[in-house]
């Protein structure tokens, strides 16, 4: 029987065809863990494969390819690694999303099932049945909670508004237009996003309100001190010499600071 793997356009465009593809992944077995209160860690909902496992669901990839996804995926903030295995030896990982309400919404396709558990999940599987294509039933020892926590995961995936930027000292024009770029890449802007995003704004030595506007600007959905790098003219870095990560953050600063402020008067 052949297996379909399908994947979200908007996600391949931001983060590549591969990666979208194992993100179509997570998203079923994530979605349908949380439907059915399991792994249940840390506030998050999580899902684990093994590289090789992983390596018989996406047959057309190496390991190195693998661990390049996923790799690319942690980098660009989309999901993080855990390990909640019994044993120390055990070294299945575990994944979540960062933000769950961008990637847990609209239609999933069911992809071929997760290929292979970590020790505590074999432990618990019926015996004389190989794993089933459904993950298994989640593990309590008393240690560890399966239920969510009460509320403050759902306030964290609550999309913010126009007038919640407003109140952080955004211009409303800035933050009108910065919530239409992630509205049209279907990526609501959560309180963890946005926490990211001022995380990164404090990185290049700018305001919030001054990362909002730059990215409504430029139509970028977030912000990233590099990608100032990256976009800053190579005559305002430091010459002499490859520039330092810290100068490098300095001259794109200066010259974020420049693009919104203009240059200021120097002294006679």
């Amino acid at each position: 029987m052949s297996v379909v793997h399908s994947f979200d356009i908007a996600h391949a465009a931001m983060y590549g065809v591969e990666e979208a593809v194992f993100i179509n992944n997570m998203a079923f077995w994530i979605a349908k863990n949380k439907a059915n209160a399991r792994h249940l860690y840390d506030g998050r909902t999580w899902t684990y494969n093994s590289i090789k496992a992983f390596g018989e669901l996406f047959p057309y990839l190496s390991e190195k390819q693998i661990r390049r996804v996923l790799d690319s995926l942690v980098r660009h903030g989309v999901i993080m690694k855990g390990n909640y295995n019994d044993q120390g030896y055990d070294r299945t990982l575990w994944y979540a999303f960062v933000d769950e309400s961008i990637f847990l919404n609209g239609h999933l396709i069911c992809p071929n099932g997760q290929m292979e558990a970590p020790k505590r999940a074999k432990r618990n599987a019926q015996k004389g049945e190989p794993i089933p294509d459904g993950l298994p039933d989640s593990y309590t020892d008393g240690s560890k909670n399966s239920t969510p926590p009460a509320s403050a995961d759902d306030e964290n995936s609550k999309p913010l508004t126009a007038k919640d930027l407003k109140l952080r000292g955004v211009d409303p024009l800035h933050a009108a237009d910065f919530l239409l770029i992630r509205k049209a890449k279907r990526a609501p802007l959560t309180a963890t996003a946005l926490a990211g995003i001022e995380r990164e704004a404090g990185i290049a030595g700018l305001t919030l309100a001054q990362a909002i506007q730059i990215s409504a600007e430029r139509g970028w959905q977030g912000f990233k001190a590099e990608w100032l790098h990256r976009d800053t003219p190579q005559s305002s870095r430091p010459s002499g010499g490859k520039p330092t990560f810290a100068e490098q953050n300095r001259a794109a600063a200066e010259e974020a600071k420049r693009m919104l402020f203009g240059d200021e008067p120097t002294d006679a």
